[in-house]
């Protein structure tokens, strides 16, 4: 197990196997995210280790334990447990160890909100406000979240939404949207390298180096492409 974490790049670190970690894991398996379940309770350690996910028990909290799990090499580290203050805790020491590391962890209460993202956090989640904003659209726009869900989540997908970064290599530099775009393949807005964000971009807008793209289309032409 140590010898294959060992080898990890650019993977995700999940602190917390409880009833948010399961769904998280299982979403990161079926888009081949390769990641590390870090767990202190034995049971449900050994529930991960048997679905044959590469896990540690131990505390997240302490600095030898996340660099066990790739701290330093890894590109993201999730955070699911119920705890607020352990999560806020966990935050600390991921970015004391790795500066860079993007951190989306969960918030239990509104008030942890504001403390998380002081303390380094990217995003923070509050499952009680996607449940409640979810259940809204349900009744107001059944029919959009009935499509987002079947995009994103359906099973044997062949029309997918995906992002794309846009690598220095990648062949979409310098060629404009309209250049680009076919019954298979549609852009749908684009993050610029200064953080700038352009939803439905006109067909004359050109792709720069380290712009992120949010694409629709097939599987195959989105592989092609970079995704």
């Amino acid at each position: 197990m140590r010898n294959r974490i060992g080898k990890l790049k650019d993977h995700v670190i999940l602190c917390g196997y409880g009833r948010v970690g399961k769904e998280v894991s299982s979403h990161l398996e079926e888009d081949g995210v390769p990641f590390v379940v870090v767990e202190m309770d034995r049971e449900e350690f050994e529930e991960a280790k048997r679905k044959g996910f590469l896990c540690i028990q131990g505390d997240a909290t302490r600095d030898e334990v996340l660099k066990e799990a790739g701290v330093e090499r890894a590109k993201a580290i999730v955070i699911t447990t119920g705890d607020d203050a352990y999560n806020l805790s966990i935050t600390l020491t991921a970015k004391y160890l790795n500066p860079d590391i993007m951190v989306i962890v969960r918030a239990s209460s509104d008030e942890s909100e504001p403390k998380l993202l002081r303390a380094g956090a990217d995003k923070v989640i509050l499952p009680h406000k996607l449940g409640g904003r979810r259940m809204a659209r349900l009744v107001s726009r059944p029919l959009l979240v009935d499509f987002i869900d079947t995009v994103l989540h359906g099973k044997n997908r062949d029309f997918i939404v995906e992002d794309i970064k846009v690598s220095p290599k990648s062949p979409l530099i310098g060629k404009k949207k309209r250049e680009l775009e076919s019954p298979e393949f549609y852009i749908i807005a684009i993050r610029r390298g200064d953080g700038e964000l352009i939803p439905s971009p006109s067909s004359w807008v050109e792709i720069y180096e380290g712009d992120e793209l949010i694409v629709m289309g097939s599987k195959e032409r989105i592989k092609e492409l970079g995704g």
